[in-house]
């Protein structure tokens, strides 16, 4: 059994520099419709089905189309499954099968970005797919540590790379760093004075009496 949290993808969506064609909340459950619908094995008995093999590609990646006929109203000839961009039209995909009782079958290399749409019109029916064309993001898919340039940001910057051989004598230096600084005096924490109110209330009452002990024994 496996459980996936999806509560919060939805704010991805609301994101202004979330991209339209490559977005998380979207991308997520247009592939698990698509699972459940492939899954189910349910078609309706009176319409063919248009189905693609991924509701989320990326750019430069194949996308497999199959059409599932009416029995009572078979295709005589090749269908032409017709794809747009939007409104704008892309290409025309001619499908083809193996054998009389195989499935239409044709597939495409997706090279334009974007929300795709897809049309075939046969036997006086009329099926429609839908899939999403995005670029690939390198900063959530290359995990794998630069080891030479995290070595040479170390150097730069004062610091150092540790690894299995050094591990234990690291742990052992900051045990140490960790004991003196327990062991050390309390840090006195100082304040300036001048630019308290009291210090001026202060002053003026030294300067006060000692103006008042002149006047008294008569050195002023």
């Amino acid at each position: 059994v496996m459980a996936v949290s999806v509560g919060g993808l939805w704010k991805w969506s609301l994101n202004p520099r979330s991209e339209a064609s490559n977005n998380v909340y979207d991308k997520f459950w247009n592939q698990l419709l698509l699972n459940l619908i492939a899954r189910s094995g349910a078609r309706p008995s009176d319409r063919m089905q248009l189905t693609v093999s991924s509701a989320n590609v990326q750019k430069g990646e194949k996308i497999h189309f199959t059409l599932q006929e009416n029995p009572e109203k078979p295709i005589m000839e090749s269908p032409r499954l017709n794809l747009f961009v939007g409104d704008q039209p892309v290409t025309v995909l001619p499908l083809n099968r193996e054998n009389p009782d195989a499935p239409w079958r044709a597939t495409y290399v997706a090279d334009t970005e974007g929300r795709f749409r897809g049309i075939l019109n046969g036997a006086g029916d009329t099926a429609e797919c839908r899939f999403v064309v995005y670029r690939e993001q390198r900063e959530t898919t290359e995990v794998t540590p630069d080891f030479s340039y995290l070595r040479k940001l170390a150097d730069q910057s004062g610091g150092r790379v540790l690894d299995e051989s050094t591990l234990k004598e690291t742990v052992a230096q900051l045990s140490q760093a960790a004991v003196a600084e327990a062991d050390a005096p309390p840090i006195i924490k100082r304040k300036s004075a001048w630019d308290r109110t009291l210090f001026f209330y202060l002053l003026f009452f030294l300067l006060g009496l000692e103006w008042f002990l002149r006047r008294r024994w008569g050195l002023v």
